[in-house]
């Protein structure tokens, strides 16, 4: 046992030290308060709540987001929904739409871009903890 805790405890000294430089490189605070801006916008919530409440009632069945005709594919499909009715379906996909805007993609393809770097940079275990912490602030604003 006291051998297992000799040879873990330059691990974590490790890893606190990377977690450390992570969160002092300006590199990352610029990160942080793009994606906490993402994360806690009016825009970004509306569009996260109205795709879970849409894929929720996409149920099993299989919907292509890139296909144009919704009312066509729901003609077919909707028996493999979870949707109480068709107009239900497709009120919760208009409101899906509307809220994905190409501006709100823009901001998370940039934000998702530089976080993918980060996380090659300081690796996974490092930038996951932090982008909780990103999360978990963007939540709490959700909140108030």
């Amino acid at each position: 046992m006291t051998l297992f805790l000799i040879c873990l405890l330059p691990a974590i000294g490790f890893s606190q030290e990377k977690q450390n430089d992570l969160l002092n490189d300006k590199t990352y605070k610029k990160y942080e308060k793009k994606a906490l801006e993402l994360y806690s916008s009016t825009a970004y919530n509306a569009y996260s709540d109205s795709m879970h409440d849409f894929s929720t009632g996409l149920g099993k069945a299989d919907f292509d987001f890139g296909d144009t005709d919704f009312r066509k594919w729901l003609d077919v499909h909707f028996d493999k929904t979870d949707f109480k009715s068709k107009e239900e379906a497709v009120f919760l996909y208009e409101r899906y739409h509307a809220s994905a805007t190409e501006e709100l993609f823009n901001r998370i393809r940039e934000v998702s871009n530089d976080g993918y770097a980060l996380r090659q940079q300081y690796g996974a275990e490092v930038f996951d903890a932090a982008f909780q912490v990103i999360l978990n602030k963007a939540l709490q604003s959700k909140k108030l």
